[in-house]
Parts: C-alpha cells; sequence; structure tokens
C-alpha cells in the first residue's frame, strides 16, 4: 500500500571546512585559520600539531633552510604545537592571504622585528606573550618553543581577535 506519510523536504544543510573541503561542524566551516609557524631541521624532530593541520606548507628560509607553517582551523583542542619559530614576510603574506593569525617567535630580521600592521600576529617575542608558549626542556634550544591550542585560544581572546573568517574573503572551499 502507498505510504500515507508526507515526504521530509526540509533539505539537509551541510557544511565544509573552508581550507580542505571536507565536511565538518557549522562552527569550523567559518573558524578563522591559525598558521604556526614552526623549525624544519633535524632538531625539530619530532614536530608536534602537523598531524591535526589543514594545510602543510613548506617554505625556503636563508642558508638552505625551511620552515613549514600549519595552518588549521581546529586548533583549541591539541595538546602540543611545535617547535615554534621565527617567520618571514613572504610567509606572512601567503598565510594573510588565508586570513590566518599568524602564530611564531620572531623574525628574521632585527628591523623586520616588529609587528606586521595588516595582519592579526601572535607573536611570541616582539608582542611578549609569555604566557602564549612554554619551554620543553627534553630539547635544544632553539627548537623547544611549544604551544597548545588552548594557550593559543586564549592569547587569541585577550587581544580581541576576530575569529571568524572575513565575510569578504573567497578560500577554495568557502
Amino acid at each position: 500500500p502507498p505510504s500515507t506519510e508526507p515526504e521530509d523536504t526540509t533539505p539537509i544543510v551541510r557544511y565544509f571546512n573552508p581550507l580542505t573541503g571536507l565536511e565538518t561542524t557549522q562552527a569550523l566551516s567559518v573558524s578563522r585559520p591559525v598558521a604556526f609557524c614552526l623549525g624544519n631541521t633535524a632538531y625539530s624532530l619530532p614536530q608536534f600539531g602537523v598531524g591535526s593541520s589543514d594545510v602543510l606548507l613548506e617554505f625556503p628560509i636563508e642558508n638552505g633552510g625551511t620552515r613549514l607553517v600549519m595552518l588549521t582551523t581546529d586548533y583549541a583542542t591539541i595538546d602540543k604545537i611545535g617547535p615554534i619559530r621565527s617567520t618571514r614576510d613572504y610567509i606572512a603574506d601567503i598565510a594573510g592571504a588565508f586570513d590566518a593569525i599568524q602564530l611564531y617567535a620572531g623574525t628574521s630580521d632585527q628591523k623586520a622585528s616588529v609587528l606586521f600592521p595588516e595582519y592579526d600576529t601572535l607573536d611570541y617575542l616582539t608582542q611578549n606573550l609569555q604566557s602564549l608558549c612554554y619551554l620543553d626542556t627534553s630539547r635544544v634550544m632553539p627548537h623547544n618553543l611549544m604551544t597548545t591550542g588552548a594557550l593559543t585560544s586564549s592569547e587569541i581572546a585577550s587581544l580581541g581577535y576576530r575569529t571568524e573568517i572575513a565575510e569578504a574573503l573567497s578560500l577554495p572551499f568557502r
């Protein structure tokens, strides 16, 4: 016999991570990413938190070295992230294209060791954000500066940074 119950025509609403295109929660679909600048040398291993990245970028720096930049919208619950290292102006510009809040420890150029005024930054050194990071005493300096998602979230809140993606921003999966 034919069903007499009305068909449910309510559309199914789905949300997607703006960096990966993967299905996610509504909150994460509008969450502003954080770009963590990480060391990428033998002394930096193992790196912590990279498994939670939405996008992982590698940038060349002076003397043949590289930096990793971990972009993620779901950082709040990550237990350990690091080692946090210095950024470069071209890294800041690319992370800025993702509307990311940028977390790093200084820059390579003394003249550039000022805030990038066009970006929201969490610079452990220049902004003197002592509660943002901690030292992992099992590692050698300067590869021992770590943070957590909770410390990052707390510092973002204390600085009053916007936590949702800019309305005008066009990310790949938005």
